[in-house]
């Protein structure tokens, strides 16, 4: 993939209100995106509408000028990973069963993994930090352990985009910063296309070369962090007054709110 655009897309469940309204963005390979805005602005469902999840009432997603709508799943699973945000698991599947899932894009209805796919789910498990648990259930880790390993699911897919919607909602500031780290480093090493979705604006600021700003499904503003994440802009879209400085070191904006 060298560019995914989605034009001019609405969408809505059912006969409700429109969640999305009259949305275009593209994403190039390589590049690393944030999408923020208040609840009910829209981001997780834009995240399904790109997946192929959602179908858009108006408007298209392209990759190179091809419609998704035309694709099977199992060819989007080769081009699109979702990272889900972090839950319980529900069976005692272990790390390397979880993360051997990825490979099924690639596998038939009557065959198993190969030692190729076992490869690359190793080299997955590497790369991300959980081949040490590759034996353990899902249940015996830690939040942040479980991200890790649904990072490196999707990883397994070899896909050209991955999407992750808020990949740390429930990890304290050191898994968070150890997800959004390996976030950086596959997008950078491997020349994924990373859109993660999130509401911690600094967390976005930092990692994250450029932003989506989403106010009531539309797009308010997008560009580089500090083009993005104004007091102007911040304060109309969610509503409440905020500060926003640089941060010395880094260099990139820092919001604090105002009592």
């Amino acid at each position: 993939m060298n560019k995914m655009s989605l034009e001019n897309i609405w969408f809505r469940y059912g006969g409700g209100p429109w969640v999305i309204r009259d949305l275009s963005w593209s994403l190039s390979a390589g590049e690393s995106w944030g999408v923020i805005g208040p609840n009910g602005s829209g981001k997780t469902t834009l995240l399904k509408v790109i997946d192929g999840i959602l179908r858009p009432g108006r408007g298209d997603v392209l990759m190179d000028g091809m419609s998704i709508g035309g694709m099977s799943r199992r060819k989007l699973a080769r081009l699109i990973a979702v990272v889900p945000q972090e839950s319980e698991p529900v069976f005692s599947f272990t790390v390397e069963e979880i993360v051997l899932m990825g490979r099924a894009p690639y596998l038939t209805m009557f065959t198993f993994e190969g030692s190729r796919d076992r490869d690359i789910a190793r080299n997955a498990m590497e790369r991300t930090g959980v081949l040490p648990f590759a034996r353990r259930s899902m249940r015996e880790l830690s939040g942040g352990e479980r991200q890790r390993v649904l990072i490196a699911r999707a990883l397994a897919q070899q896909p050209k985009v991955m999407l992750l919607d808020e990949p740390t909602a429930f990890l304290d500031i050191k898994y968070q910063k150890a997800v959004f780290d390996l976030i950086t480093d596959l997008n950078r090493e491997e020349g994924i296309a990373v859109v993660t979705v999130t509401h911690d604006l600094n967390l976005a600021a930092l990692y994250c070369e450029n932003l989506l700003l989403l106010s009531r499904g539309r797009v308010h503003s997008m560009g580089r962090p500090e083009e993005v994440i104004t007091e102007e802009r911040i304060a109309s879209v969610y509503e409440t007054e905020v500060k926003v400085d640089r941060d010395s070191e880094t260099g990139c904006p820092r919001v604090i709110l105002r009592r």
